[in-house]
Formats: C-alpha cells, structure tokens, sequence
C-alpha cells in the first residue's frame, strides 16, 4: 500500500458494514446484497492487511532513527565534556578586530564555550602581530565551528520534537499524512546537511550520485526482472484463475447433479410416505371396520340373549300363572259339584211336580226349537256363500305367481315381479303375462327425476301375451322387489301405462301369502294395460298432508319442522283428494356455511319443496318469512364472521406452521389440536382445519391469531383481518338491520326438477319480513331455496350457485378405482363404488385377475344416474368397451371392461414400459378436481431381443461392424475369433447358444456374442483394443485397421457422444428435416416428439440413434460424410 490515505478508506467499509447492520435489524434479506457483502468484505480485509504492514514499517523506522539519535546524543555528550576540559568554555567579552592581511572583518564571539585569555592578547611585537592574526583566523575558524556544531543541536532538537509529536500522533490513533513524515525527513535532511562542508558535500554528493546512477541502474535491472517476474506470476495466476474456474464449474454441475438427485430422492421419499399414510389410513379404516362389525354383533347376541332371557321368564311365569289358574278352577269345578249335588237334589223333589208341565213346555219348545233352526240353516248358507265370497275376494288367499329374470339372474335371487290375482278371474294364469326386469342405465335413468331420488329396483316391463283381454272384476296386484333403504328414507312406487308419464299411485303393503318371499316388496294394483313399466326409488321423507274436498274448500298447509312456511292452496286447484307431500331441508345453511365455494352468499331460507300428486289447476301461494334481515340471525360472533369473511384469503396466502408455533407459544392449542391440524395433507388443508377452530371466536381469540400472524410476519394477513372486523363493528353502530346497499335477497325455484331460474316474490308493507312467492299452476314439483347475494351477482351466477348446491346434498362420496388383468395387460376393469365398499370391489377385480394398474383410488362424489366419461391420451388409446358409464348407489353397473392399445410402439423407447393417461370427467360439462382428473397406464412392452448394456459406443459399433464384415467376407472364420476372445471352448459354447437364442440371423447371432463376451469383461479393459489385437493374431491385419478407420469418428471424431452433444445443441429445430434425410419416417419422428420436451434432446437422441443402425454401419468409413452432406 502506498497511501497512508487507506485509513479513511476503512473508515468508509465501516459505514457500509453499518448500513448492512441496519438493513439486517429492519428485517431485510441479507442474501439480496449477497454480492456487495463479499466485494466489501474482501476489500476490508485487503486494505487492513496494507494498513498493518505500512504501520509496521513506520515503527521500525521511528525505532531506528531513536536509535540514531541516542548514539548521536552519546558522541555530542562526549566532545562537549572535552572541550569542558580543554578550557574553550570560559566566560569573555566578545571582540571584533580587522586582519590587516586580507582585509576583511572577523567577528569573533566570544561565548561561553570560547575562551581567549588577555594574555595572549598584550604585546606588540610584529612576532606578536603575527601570531595574534595567526591565532585570531584560527580563533575565528574555530568560532564558525563552534557556530556550526550549535546550529547541528538545534536542528537536531527540531527533528527530535516533530519526531516525538508524530509519535504522540500515531501512538493516539490520530491519522499520519504524508506531510508529517515529510516534516521529519526535510529536518532529518537538514540536520544531516549541517554535519558536513561544502567539499564534503560535494564530495558526498558525488558519491551519492554515483550511487544513484548505479541504484538506477540497478532500479531498471530489478524493474525489467520485476516486469519480467510479473508477466510469468500473470501468466501463472491466469493458468491458475483458469483451472480454478473450470474446477469451480465442474464443482457447480456437481453440486447441481447432487442436488437434483437429492430432490429426486426427497420427491420419491414424500411419495413413499404418501403411499404409506394412505396404506395405514386405509388399514385403519379396515380395523375401525371390523371393530364396529364385532361391536354390533356382540350387541346382537346380547340382545338375542337378553330376549331369550324375556322370553324364558315369561314363559315360566305364563306356566306358573296356568298352574294357578287350574288349581282355583279345580277348586270352583269342586265346589260347583257339591252346589250341583244340592241343586239336584232338591229339583228331584220338584221334578215330579213339573214334569208333567215341563214335558208340554217341551213339546212348545222343540216346534218353536224346528222353526228357528229351519231359520238357521237358511242365514248360515247366506253367510257362507257371503264369507266365501269375502274369502275369494281377500288378496291374502290369492294365488301367488312369480315370474323370474330367466339367464340374468341379477339381484333378489333373480326375482323380477309377483302378481296376485283373484281366484277364478275368468281363467287368468301365468303365461297370460310375460315379465322382464332392466338393469340398463338407460332405463335406470329415466326413473330418476330429481337428483333425491335414488334408483332401488330394476326396471320392470309387464306385456300381456297376444290376443290376451283382461276382463277382470277385481284388480289384479303387482308387487316389485327392491333394495333395503335407510330409515330416514321413504318408498316410492312409479308406474307407466302405455308409454304415458311416471304416475305415483298408491303404495301396497305386501299381504301375507307373500311371506315366503324374503325380500322387500312393494306394490300397487291395475285393471287393464297393454304394457305397464314398475320403477322404484327411495328419497328424504316427506310430511304427507290429505288435501280433501278442494273443490269446494280452500287449503293451507304448515310444516311441523319450520315455522316459517305456510302453503295456501286455493279453492278448485284439483279436482279430488289428493296428497302434498312436504320437505323442509333446515340443515342446508350449516351445510352451505362449511363449504369455501360459497363464501360469497348466505342461505336466507331452507330448501322448501312439494310434490303434489296430480298437477296444479291454479296458482299456489307460500308465505315464507326469510332469516336474513336481523343481525341477530346470525350464529357467529363479529370475530367469527370477520375471520369467515377473510377465510379465501387466509387459506391462500397464510404460512401455517409458523402461525400454530406462535400459537402455541401463547397456549391457545392443544397438542391435540395441533396434530390433528398437522394430519392434513396440504397447506390449505391444515389452514381450513385452523380456521374451523376460530368459528365462534372470542375477542381473545381472535386477538390471539391476529397478533400470532404478525409475529409470523404476516402482517398483511392481520391487517386484512382487523380492518374487517372494524367494518363489522362500523355497520352495526346504529341499526339492527343488513346493509341491503351491499347484499340483496334472491329465491330461485326448479319446477319439475328443471333447470334453477330467478323467480318473482312480493314483500308485505306492514310486516317488510314476509315474502309471498305464487307457484304457477300445472306444476307438480317444485323447489324453492332463499339466497342473501352481493347486489352485483348476475342471474346467471346465482342460478349456477343454486344448482351446484342442490347437487352436493345428495351427492355420495364414491371411489374411482381401475385395474388392469395381470396376463391380458390391455384389458382394463373400471369400478364405481361407495367408499365403504372400495376394498371388497378391489377384492373381486383381483378374484377375476385384475390386480395390476394404478394404486390410487380417486374419491369424488356423485349422485345417483349420473355418468362418468373417459378419455384416452399420451400413448394409449380405445380399442374396444365403454367410454362412459353411469353410478348408480344401489345397482352395481359402474363397472365397464374396456381394452386399450399402444398409440405408437417405437415411442418411449428408452422407457420400460409405454405409457398413457385414463381422463375421466363427470358428464359433459368440463369439472373440476376431484370430479376430473386422470390414471396414469402402464403398457409393458415385448421382451427385448437384447438388454440393456452398459458397454460405450465403440464396443458396440466394433461389435455390429464386425458381425457385418465376418458374415460377408465368411473370412477368417468366426469360430476362430470366439476363441481368441475366449480362450475356452466350453464359454465359446455358452455364449454362442445365448446368441442363437437372442438373434435370428447369421449376422445378428455375431453381433449377440460379441456384446455378450463384451458384458463379461472387466470395467477398465479396453474392449475394443483386445478385438482388434485378436484380428491381428488370427493375420487379418487389414480387417484390425478397416475395423480401427472404421471407429475413429466413434471414439474421438464425428460420432462421439461430445461431437454429437455439441451438433444437437446446433441442430435444435432442423432436427426433424435432418431426421428425414437420415432414413427416419413419421412414426420415428412422433416417437421422438413424445419422448422428449426440447429439440435439443430429440436431436440427440435421434443422432444417437442413427450412428448404431445397421444401415449405418454398412456405410463403413462413409459415415462421417453422409452425414456432413445430410446437414448440408
């Protein structure tokens, strides 16, 4: 370092590295300055290393020149003591005299330390004059020496105080500048200049000069070595700067590799740990299964116990009570005959007296006894003929006939309908109707005409036989199997005549000679048809509400489970009785409230719905009083509902694992708590399991999170959040009502199970409350929900809503589940079923050898009839089978086999298997996840005729080179090189039938056993140099340097794996045009387009491909220039 100056320059890191500090404190990134940071650092370190080094040589330097000046000190010490001694110091007068000889003036000081005696100077004598000139110049020239030597000690006291007041500087931290030392050397100089005279100068000076050509000289010798030495270190540190860098890069692309390795082993360990999760859930839920089977049947078999224990005891009683009941009989019986012996007794006294009138009583007695029997007789044969009658007439002793499925046997044992017919009906029997039974999802569906109704039974299909004429006097009753239902769900019975529209009549109980069958049956009875369709379905029960002599009356119907709903059906509106059947779905708002896709709305009114059973005549009135103008509706707190309203926000943006630690550090959760939210798989997951907890949260709570996300450093988050919960407050102050500026109320209706539309509703002035909705007539069923929506929302939007809504009440949580057959890989099995029955549908697919495909089930929901389309992508495509099917939750249908293909088979040739995507999507409307989405199919491919190798590319090009060239010349004989290359008969033998069986011709057989042999040998041999060494031993020296020409552009030239790198990298978008010219075709080019993202692999690999390709081979030494003229 050359400037003292560096000491500000430190001074000037010093307030960088402050700013830094400051940066750090405000909670800055370091790492974005990362770049300055190191260049200061580096900077600092350099410039106190010159600081330390420049310090260093000024202490020597100050050292040494107190070293000078102590010695100096000494010498001066001691010439002064002698002059002391020589009497030189003796006080005088100072005189001033004239020498006659040069004329000139001598001034003569007499001090201190000069001592002339006036003795010397009496007399005067020419020998005196003389001598006292002599001694006057001499006198005079010892007087200029003296003045000298005083002028030395002053210069020398001045350099010694600027010397002592640079090192009171330097040793109190102040800074030394170069005029400092530049004071110490002009004193240094000057005192040192004051030792000597003018000759001594000039003779000094001369010598100095001397020296300081010679220095210069030497300086210029040194310098051009310097430069010299300087040009040879630059040389060396640019080597060495160079092999750092490509040492430093080849330390980056290592790092690199490593570190994707690493994420590819984190990636494949999180999903090992996903699957492992998801084993454990499942088993899990397969233990808490059969736990919950055990428990119920150890309930069953202790309420079997404990009723038979009922039963025994009252059966004992029963029996005690009848040992009673028989000995006070036995007792009553005893003493009856003792009464009766009495009784007779005493009628024996009066029998004579009365017998003679008993016996003309008699006579009266037994004509009046004849006429009354004759009477008898006659009303006991009216009454058995009106009790036959009755008899024949009552449905239980009407023969039963049951008509069966035939091949398809299907569900209830292969029971398709029961008809009962009265006895002797005009000789009915059971040929006279044919009966069929329809699993067909076409059919299915068009039993279903809302999304409530769930399909029970098959679709049944009664056709009279040809010619038949029912002529009957009493209905005949037809009964239809059906699948056990809920006990919250309720039956019902549908039923087309001819063709006509599903009709809801009546439901029949099943009567007693159909015990026998057992299986639910439900039924209704008919007179005549020519073809009638039975449908069954289960739904919600309804409240069912008689509507009677409405001709005449009007109706008004209220709901037992809400309040606020009342029907008021007009007079006239049908024309006989009939029944409405209610539904009030009051749940619908909590179930709403819990779902993040409809945050923006709230539910004002529950799912109101009737279904009447004939259609409207006039307009139906319902007063509905809605729950959404009071504040007061609400169940949340104003805490609950600010964090509800941030809720999409918070679940985007918030880092939840940071916010629960801050949580916790305030122990607001449990350790409980905190693992059940860490279960969650993602981020969002845990986040909407967080915010659940804060539904109903106080004002301490809510204060909690707020303060917990801040700490986080989420304070956008808890700004949001507090400037929400002030806006709450803020429309509250002062009313009691909603701010219908900003929300207004909508109702939408279905009518018919349509499509959701606005529909029209009237407030009442005295009661602003009240809504009053008309439901247009010739209507049968009709829907009606109540929206609270922001006054921007479209129609549009709040009919999607509504519909969407609608249809995730009833959906079913299902799983999606595809396999493939363990042989016949193509085929694939596809089932659809309840959640709870995934493990027994994968048990059966696996019975029928489906096991293999994808592992993961989809769970989405459905409702019931609605379908499921797939679609084929990336390499794979139908062949044959369904492309959709539809779920039905009762009917097993959702099962299609379907068999797929490979779309192109030279495609993914570096894979192990070909590989495609099974989308799926629920109906046509694109949906999404988890309602779309897709499997992932792997097609293994046929058995290679050779496997993989890891030989390079020169073995193999020596091996396909070789093959050609021995199965064309035929010399020298193959069998000859096998055993050069083996040296034993008994591994020629071996690898020669391992060729055979890998190869089909001549040539391909040679390849095989050279790569073979080539697979056995060690890793660090030089394959090719031990063939052609062989060829040489065996005198085929020109087939050893064709073969060596022959791989020169493999090993180093045109054809390495670095030329063709670099000539892909060129390449890029004229690869395909390249590819054609090689020989490739378009089946080649679109395997290559779908193996690879880029151009620049597809051209390597397409190049990679060509140079090992037979036809290429037999371009021998031609290969490097067909090439060349193909790029050209």
């Amino acid at each position: 370092m050359d400037d003292i100056n560096a000491l500000g320059l430190i001074r000037t890191e010093k307030e960088k590295y402050t700013i830094f500090t400051d940066k750090l404190k405000s909670g800055e990134d370091l790492l974005l300055y990362n770049k300055d940071v190191q260049s200061t650092t580096e900077r600092s370190v350099r410039l106190c290393t010159n600081i330390q080094k420049y310090i260093n040589a000024i202490q020597d330097e100050i050292q040494s020149l107190n070293d000078i000046i102590k010695s100096f000190t000494i010498h001066l010490g001691e010439k002064m003591k002698q002059l002391v001694e020589s009497g030189y110091f003796e006080e005088t007068n100072t005189k001033i005299f004239k020498s006659e000889e040069n004329g000139k003036n001598v001034v003569t000081s007499v001090l201190q330390f000069i001592g002339i005696k006036p003795s010397m100077m009496s007399g005067d004598t020419k020998a005196k004059q003389d001598a006292r000139k002599r001694y006057d110049v001499e006198q005079a020239r010892l007087m200029l020496e003296y003045e000298k030597i005083a002028n030395q000690q002053h210069n020398l006291q001045k350099l010694l105080n600027q010397t002592e007041d640079v090192l009171a500087k330097a040793k109190t931290d102040i800074t030394v500048t170069n005029s400092d030392v530049n004071s110490i050397a002009s004193a240094l100089r000057t005192w040192s200049d004051s030792l000597e005279n003018a000759k001594e100068r000039k003779k000094r000076k001369a010598k100095e000069e001397a020296e300081k050509r010679k220095r210069e000289e030497d300086r210029k010798k040194r310098e051009k070595e310097r430069e010299e030495t300087e040009r040879r270190r630059k040389e060396e540190e640019e080597r060495k700067r160079k092999e750092a860098e490509e040492q430093k890069r080849r330390e980056e692309e290592e790092r690199k590799r490593k570190e994707e390795e690493e994420r590819k082993r984190k990636e494949e360990e999180e999903r090992k740990r996903i699957e492992e999760e998801e084993r454990k859930r499942i088993e899990e839920e397969e233990r808490k299964r059969k736990e919950e089977e055990r428990k119920r049947r150890e309930e069953e078999e202790e309420r079997k116990r404990k009723e038979e224990g009922d039963r025994k005891r009252k059966e004992e009683e029963e029996r005690r009570k009848e040992e009673e009941e028989k000995k006070r009989k036995e007792e009553e019986e005893r003493q009856k005959r003792e009464a009766e012996l009495k009784r007779k007794e005493k009628e024996r006294e009066e029998a004579e007296q009365k017998r003679k009138e008993e016996e003309e009583r008699k006579r009266k007695e037994e004509e009046r006894k004849r006429k009354e029997e004759e009477e008898r007789k006659l009303k006991e044969e009216e009454e058995r003929k009106r009790k036959e009658e009755m008899r024949r007439k009552d449905p239980n002793n009407w023969p039963v006939y049951k008509y069966y499925r035939g091949s398809d046997q299907g569900y209830h044992n292969g029971l398709c309908c029961v008809v009962t017919v009265v006895e002797g009906n005009h000789g009915f029997t059971k040929e006279d109707l044919s009966c069929l039974s329809s699993d067909r999802p076409d059919d299915l569906k068009r039993c279903s005409e809302n999304r409530e109704e769930i399909v029970v039974a098959s679709v049944v299909k009664i056709i009279p036989r040809d010619g038949f004429q029912f002529v009957l006097d009493v209905p005949m009753r037809i009964f239809v199997p059906y699948m056990s239902i809920d006990n919250d769900k309720e039956i019902k019975l549908k039923i087309s005549i001819d063709g006509s529209k599903w009709t809801y009549p009546e439901k029949i109980t099943p009567t007693a000679n159909l015990n026998e069958i057992n299986v639910p049956l439900v039924g209704s009875s008919l007179v005549k048809f020519n073809m009638v369709e039975i449908a069954v379905v289960s739904r919600p029960k309804r409240e069912s509400f008689t509507i009677k002599n409405n001709v005449r009356n009007a109706a008004e119907i209220r709901p037992s489970n809400n309040e606020n709903l009342i029907m008021r059906i007009p007079e006239g509106t049908f024309k006989r009785d009939i029944c409405a059947h209610l539904k009030v779905d009051n749940a619908l708002a909590s179930r709403v409230s819990s779902e993040p896709d409809f945050n923006h709305i709230r539910i004002a009114t529950p799912l109101f719905g009737v279904e009447f059973d004939e259609y409207t005549q006039n307009d139906v009135t319902l007063h509905i009083q809605p729950n959404y103008i009071k504040k007061t509706e609400f169940s949340e707190s104003l805490h609950g509902r600010a964090i509800h309203q941030c809720a999409n926000k918070l679940v985007t943006d918030m880092a939840v694992d940071d916010v629960i630690d801050k949580l916790q550090s305030k122990s607001v959760l449990t350790e409980q708590i905190i693992n059940k939210i860490q279960s969650r798989a993602s981020n969002e997951a845990k986040a909407r399991e967080l915010l659940e907890l804060f539904k109903t949260a106080s004002e301490s709570g809510f204060k909690a999170l707020v303060e917990s996300l801040s700490a986080a450093k989420q304070g956008h988050l808890a700004q949001i959040l507090q400037k929400t919960l002030t806006d709450l407050e803020e429309s509250e102050l002062g009313s009691d009502f909603e701010d219908v500026k900003s929300s207004k109320l909508q109702l939408v209706s279905s009518n018919d199970s349509k499509e959701w539309t606005i529909i029209k509703f009237r407030s009442s002035s005295n009661l602003p409350n009240n809504t009053t909705v008309s439901i247009p007539s010739n209507q049968r069923n009709f829907d009606l929900i109540g929206f609270v929506v922001p006054k921007g929302i479209s129609d549009e939007e709040i009919c999607r809503v509504a519909n969407e809504i609608y249809q995730r009440i009833y959906q079913v949580p299902v799983r999606l589940i595809v396999k493939q057959h363990m042989e016949r890989t193509s085929d694939l099995y596809i089932r659809c079923v309840e959640k709870s029955k995934s493990g027994d549908a994968q048990k059966e697919m696996a019975n029928q050898g489906y096991k293999d495909g994808p592992e993961e089930m989809m769970e989405l929901g459905l409702c019931d009839t609605e379908e499921v389309i797939f679609n084929a992508n990336g390499n794979i495509k139908y062949v044959s089978g369904a492309t959709q099917m539809s779920f039905f939750l009762n009917i097993d249908t959702a099962q299609p086999c379907v068999q797929i293909d490979v779309v192109n088979k030279k495609a993914q040739f570096s894979s192990r298997t070909y590989q495609g995507n099974l989308a799926y999507n629920v109906g046509d409307t694109p949906q999404s996840p988890p309602r779309s989405g897709s499997f992932l199919i792997h097609i293994p491919k046929e058995a290679q005729r050779y496997a993989p190798l890891t030989l390079d590319v020169p073995v193999k090009a020596a091996a396909k080179y070789l093959a050609w060239q021995l199965t064309k010349r035929g010399s020298p004989d193959k069998h000859d090189l096998y055993m050069k290359l083996c040296m034993d008969a008994r591994k020629v033998k071996v690898l020669k039938n391992r060729a055979n069986r890998e190869g089909n011709t001549e040539r391909k057989c040679c390849e095989a056993f050279i790569m073979s042999w080539a697979s056995q040998r060690p890793k660090q041999e030089n394959k090719v140099t031990t063939i052609l060494e062989s060829l040489m031993e065996l005198d085929e020296d020109s087939l050893a340097k064709e073969t060596d020409s022959f791989l020169m552009p493999f090993m180093n030239g045109f054809l390495s794996d670095k030329s063709i790198k670099e000539l892909s990298a060129k390449l890029e978008p004229k690869w395909e045009l390249l590819a054609r010219k090689l020989g490739f075709d378009d089946e080649d080019i679109k395997a290559f387009n779908m193996d690879f993202d880029n151009d620049r692999m597809r051209a390597l690999h397409m190049l990679d491909r060509w140079r090992l390709e037979d036809s290429t081979i037999e371009l021998a030494t031609d290969i490097t220039a067909t090439l060349l003229e193909a790029i050209v």
